[in-house]
């Protein structure tokens, strides 16, 4: 008996979806331990080698396997993209504004406000878009939202602990760069 498209493609997707988590884990389990050995042996600025090198491989894939197609007057929101990727920025300074303004972090308010304010106006722009970056009528699917709230919350907390584990045990613990890697390796294996 043939198979349909549909199944066809849904086992296509499954196939994709496996590969992708499979590298992911894969990635998730040495990128610690190969950026803490780099660390040690190279200094910390060695660490972005590896990731120079993938986004290099990563867009000649791209370039190879995704055909082009031609850009239609009015099809890149690029306003949007300034102002998500300005706004995005400024929160980020703000966050961390110390190194910038010496203010401790959280606390410089023209920081936050200018990163409020381009955020806001972002949003106000993207409503009015023909050709949005973010099309916010999706926030009115009712299954959207909160399981957006929940990924963005999950991402939030494993990066956060992503970034407060290695910066414990260096800082507080006094580990290596190399051991700190082979625990958290050690900790993906086993989670």
């Amino acid at each position: 008996m043939r198979r349909g498209r549909g199944e066809r493609g849904a086992e296509e997707r499954g196939a994709a979806l496996g590969r992708w988590n499979s590298y992911g884990t894969i990635a998730a389990m040495a990128g610690p331990l190969l950026g803490g050995l780099l660390i040690d042996a190279f200094g910390w600025r060695a660490v972005f080698v590896p990731l120079v090198a993938g986004a290099a491989f990563a867009l000649f894939v791209v370039a190879r396997a995704i055909p082009a197609e031609p850009l239609r007057r009015g099809s890149v929101d690029w306003p949007g993209q300034i102002l998500m990727g300005a706004g995005l920025t400024l929160f980020l300074f703000y966050v961390s504004s110390r190194p910038l303004t010496g203010v401790s972090p959280l606390r410089d308010w023209r920081l936050g406000g200018a990163a409020l304010v381009l955020l806001t106006t972002f949003v106000l722009r993207e409503r009015r878009a023909a050709a949005p970056l973010v099309d916010l009528r999706i926030l009115g699917y009712r299954s959207f939202t909160p399981a957006s709230l929940c990924s963005g919350l999950r991402m939030l907390l494993f990066g956060g602990f992503g970034i407060l584990i290695p910066l414990t045990l260096t800082e507080v613990y006094g580990l290596s760069p190399s051991t700190v890697g082979l625990i958290l390796t050690g900790h993906y294996v086993f989670l």
